[in-house]
């Protein structure tokens, strides 16, 4: 309810003050989309680096 009051004061909003409130959403979105694909990036890569870390100890394991 209070998305859709939000949306409607927006969309009545003049047509500078409508511009930037919506530059600045859709900035905000951006900045928000960034920080997600780096944090994702950044656990992929520790989730790999530690299976190829354990994967690789076992191979050079002493078979006597």
């Amino acid at each position: 309810m209070v998305t859709l009051v939000l949306g409607l004061m927006i969309l009545t909003m003049k047509s500078m003050s409508l511009l930037w409130v919506l530059g600045t959403l859709v900035g905000i979105s951006f900045l928000f989309s960034g920080l997600d694909l780096l944090t994702f990036s950044a656990n992929f890569h520790r989730i790999s680096n530690d299976r190829s870390a354990s994967s690789g100890s076992q191979d050079r394991a002493d078979p006597a």
